[in-house]
Protein backbone atom coordinates (compact mmCIF):
# COMPACT_ATOMS: atom_id res chain seq x y z
CA UNK A 1 0.00 0.00 0.00
CA UNK A 2 1.18 3.61 -0.75
CA UNK A 3 1.52 6.18 1.73
CA UNK A 4 -0.82 8.48 0.16
CA UNK A 5 -4.02 5.40 0.60
CA UNK A 6 -7.00 6.32 2.50
CA UNK A 7 -7.86 5.09 6.14
CA UNK A 8 -10.70 3.74 4.81
CA UNK A 9 -8.46 1.62 2.22
CA UNK A 10 -6.27 -0.09 5.11
CA UNK A 11 -9.99 -0.57 6.91
CA UNK A 12 -11.54 -2.17 4.30
CA UNK A 13 -8.67 -4.83 3.44
CA UNK A 14 -8.62 -5.81 6.99
CA UNK A 15 -12.35 -6.57 7.19
CA UNK A 16 -12.28 -8.66 4.01
CA UNK A 17 -9.20 -10.41 5.22
CA UNK A 18 -10.97 -11.08 8.56
CA UNK A 19 -14.28 -12.08 7.44
CA UNK A 20 -11.78 -14.53 4.64
CA UNK A 21 -10.06 -15.87 7.51
CA UNK A 22 -13.04 -16.35 10.00
CA UNK A 23 -16.47 -16.15 8.44
CA UNK A 24 -18.29 -16.67 11.81
CA UNK A 25 -17.93 -12.79 12.47
CA UNK A 26 -20.16 -12.12 9.35
CA UNK A 27 -22.97 -12.27 11.90
CA UNK A 28 -21.95 -8.97 12.90
CA UNK A 29 -22.89 -5.74 10.95
CA UNK A 30 -19.65 -3.83 10.30
CA UNK A 31 -19.02 -0.71 9.21
CA UNK A 32 -16.34 2.15 8.63
CA UNK A 33 -15.85 4.86 9.79
CA UNK A 34 -13.32 7.87 8.36
CA UNK A 35 -10.83 7.75 10.24
CA UNK A 36 -10.10 4.08 9.44
CA UNK A 37 -11.84 2.41 12.39
CA UNK A 38 -13.64 -0.76 11.64
CA UNK A 39 -17.28 -1.49 13.73
CA UNK A 40 -18.73 -5.05 14.25
CA UNK A 41 -22.23 -4.81 16.21
CA UNK A 42 -24.87 -7.09 16.31
CA UNK A 43 -28.34 -6.01 18.42
CA UNK A 44 -30.69 -8.65 20.08
CA UNK A 45 -27.99 -11.47 20.29
CA UNK A 46 -29.27 -14.29 21.43
CA UNK A 47 -25.72 -15.58 22.96
CA UNK A 48 -25.64 -13.37 25.90
CA UNK A 49 -22.47 -11.53 23.86
CA UNK A 50 -20.71 -15.07 22.78
CA UNK A 51 -20.14 -13.19 19.21
CA UNK A 52 -18.10 -10.60 21.02
CA UNK A 53 -16.03 -13.11 23.15
CA UNK A 54 -15.43 -15.32 19.89
CA UNK A 55 -14.15 -12.02 18.68
CA UNK A 56 -11.92 -11.66 21.51
CA UNK A 57 -10.57 -14.78 20.95
CA UNK A 58 -9.64 -14.04 17.32
CA UNK A 59 -8.81 -10.61 17.44
CA UNK A 60 -7.32 -10.61 21.30
CA UNK A 61 -8.47 -8.33 24.44
CA UNK A 62 -11.04 -8.68 27.07
CA UNK A 63 -14.36 -7.90 26.66
CA UNK A 64 -16.10 -5.27 28.96
CA UNK A 65 -19.75 -6.38 30.08
CA UNK A 66 -21.99 -4.11 31.42
CA UNK A 67 -26.11 -3.98 32.02
CA UNK A 68 -28.92 -1.11 31.53
CA UNK A 69 -32.41 -0.34 32.58
CA UNK A 70 -34.09 0.53 29.28
CA UNK A 71 -38.08 1.18 29.49
CA UNK A 72 -38.59 -2.08 32.31
CA UNK A 73 -35.98 -4.04 30.91
CA UNK A 74 -32.50 -5.26 31.79
CA UNK A 75 -30.39 -4.84 28.40
CA UNK A 76 -27.17 -6.74 28.33
CA UNK A 77 -24.15 -4.99 26.68
CA UNK A 78 -20.60 -5.96 25.85
CA UNK A 79 -17.57 -4.66 24.35
CA UNK A 80 -14.13 -5.02 22.67
CA UNK A 81 -11.57 -2.89 21.43
CA UNK A 82 -8.53 -4.46 19.62
CA UNK A 83 -6.98 -4.53 16.36
CA UNK A 84 -6.23 -6.72 13.09
CA UNK A 85 -3.57 -5.99 10.81
CA UNK A 86 -2.80 -2.82 11.98
CA UNK A 87 -6.73 -1.35 11.87
CA UNK A 88 -8.23 -0.52 14.72
CA UNK A 89 -11.49 -2.36 15.78
CA UNK A 90 -14.85 -2.00 18.31
CA UNK A 91 -16.98 -4.64 18.23
CA UNK A 92 -20.33 -4.92 20.38
CA UNK A 93 -23.28 -6.88 21.34
CA UNK A 94 -26.57 -6.25 23.28
CA UNK A 95 -28.43 -8.81 24.88
CA UNK A 96 -31.81 -9.51 26.97
CA UNK A 97 -30.65 -10.06 30.08
CA UNK A 98 -32.26 -13.61 31.06
CA UNK A 99 -33.92 -12.60 34.85
CA UNK A 100 -36.91 -10.36 34.05
CA UNK A 101 -37.15 -7.26 36.61
CA UNK A 102 -40.22 -7.53 38.87
CA UNK A 103 -42.13 -4.30 39.41
CA UNK A 104 -42.30 -2.49 42.95
CA UNK A 105 -43.94 -4.33 45.33
CA UNK A 106 -44.26 -7.63 43.45
CA UNK A 107 -44.56 -10.45 46.17
CA UNK A 108 -42.65 -13.57 45.06
CA UNK A 109 -44.05 -17.03 46.77
CA UNK A 110 -40.71 -19.84 46.68
CA UNK A 111 -41.50 -22.86 47.43
CA UNK A 112 -40.29 -24.16 50.56
CA UNK A 113 -36.94 -26.85 50.44
CA UNK A 114 -38.25 -30.55 50.39
CA UNK A 115 -36.04 -30.83 53.29
CA UNK A 116 -37.89 -28.62 55.47
CA UNK A 117 -39.25 -30.19 59.23
CA UNK A 118 -43.15 -30.01 58.91
CA UNK A 119 -44.82 -27.13 61.03
CA UNK A 120 -46.68 -26.93 63.80
CA UNK A 121 -50.65 -27.29 63.04
CA UNK A 122 -51.97 -23.37 62.27
CA UNK A 123 -53.81 -21.50 65.20
CA UNK A 124 -55.60 -18.25 63.42
CA UNK A 125 -56.25 -16.93 66.62
CA UNK A 126 -52.63 -16.54 68.33
CA UNK A 127 -50.90 -15.95 64.51
CA UNK A 128 -49.59 -12.89 64.42
CA UNK A 129 -50.16 -12.12 60.74
CA UNK A 130 -53.39 -13.48 60.94
CA UNK A 131 -54.66 -11.57 63.28
CA UNK A 132 -52.92 -8.23 61.46
CA UNK A 133 -54.89 -9.10 58.38
CA UNK A 134 -58.12 -8.90 60.22
CA UNK A 135 -57.89 -5.68 61.22
CA UNK A 136 -60.21 -3.53 58.50
CA UNK A 137 -57.29 -1.40 57.42
CA UNK A 138 -55.86 -4.49 55.65
CA UNK A 139 -58.81 -5.14 53.19
CA UNK A 140 -56.55 -4.44 50.08
CA UNK A 141 -53.59 -6.26 51.43
CA UNK A 142 -56.14 -9.41 52.37
CA UNK A 143 -57.87 -9.14 48.99
CA UNK A 144 -54.14 -8.68 47.19
CA UNK A 145 -53.15 -12.39 49.49
CA UNK A 146 -56.66 -13.91 48.47
CA UNK A 147 -55.13 -14.56 45.02
CA UNK A 148 -51.98 -16.42 45.96
CA UNK A 149 -51.85 -19.63 46.88
CA UNK A 150 -51.55 -20.68 50.48
CA UNK A 151 -48.32 -21.82 51.72
CA UNK A 152 -47.43 -22.70 55.09
CA UNK A 153 -50.08 -22.52 57.59
CA UNK A 154 -51.83 -19.11 56.96
CA UNK A 155 -55.46 -19.14 56.19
Amino acid sequence: MTSNSSPQLATATALVDLLTAHPELSALEWSLDTVGVLHGYLTAEDGRGRIVDEAAAILGGTPVRASIDRDGDRVGLVSLASTWHGVNVEVWASYAETAPRRPLGTVAVLPAPADTPAKAPHNAGTCAPCSMLRHPSQRATRAALAGLPRQGGHR
